[in-house]
């Protein structure tokens, strides 16, 4: 499979859910994939989480939602605040090739991206 840059946009990483837990490690299966998650919320330390969570991938923190105004992705308002609207984007030659959304349930979120890379891998 080729490398390919993942941005996963979601609103914060908080503590972490059983189900959000399996879903960040189901993420390792893609370790050829250059993933980045970006959060609204800037977390504590996101490099600790990632750490924690052996995700094989950087974090970004975007509270300005910069990327969200750039390519005019889905957002939010909760508690008066704008947040990311979970989404998965696929870049290939520094455009998005797919956008992932809505992602539900999150938790087949990984293997439904995997799994049109495997297929656009085989084209």
């Amino acid at each position: 499979m080729r490398s390919r840059p993942i941005c996963r946009c979601r609103w914060t990483t908080g503590r972490p859910t059983i189900s959000r837990g399996c879903d960040c490690r189901r993420w390792r299966c893609a370790r050829r994939a250059a993933g980045r998650s970006t959060w609204r919320r800037r977390p504590r330390r996101p490099n600790a989480f990632a750490a924690r969570e052996h995700l094989p991938f950087a974090l970004l923190s975007d509270p300005a939602l910069r990327l969200a105004q750039a390519l005019r992705l889905p957002t939010f308002e909760a508690g008066g605040t704008r947040l990311y609207r979970r989404i998965t984007l696929v870049v290939e030659d520094g455009a998005v090739a797919k956008a992932f959304y809505p992602v539900f349930p999150p938790d087949r979120n990984a293997a439904e991206v995997l799994a049109w890379l495997r297929a656009r891998d085989r084209r």
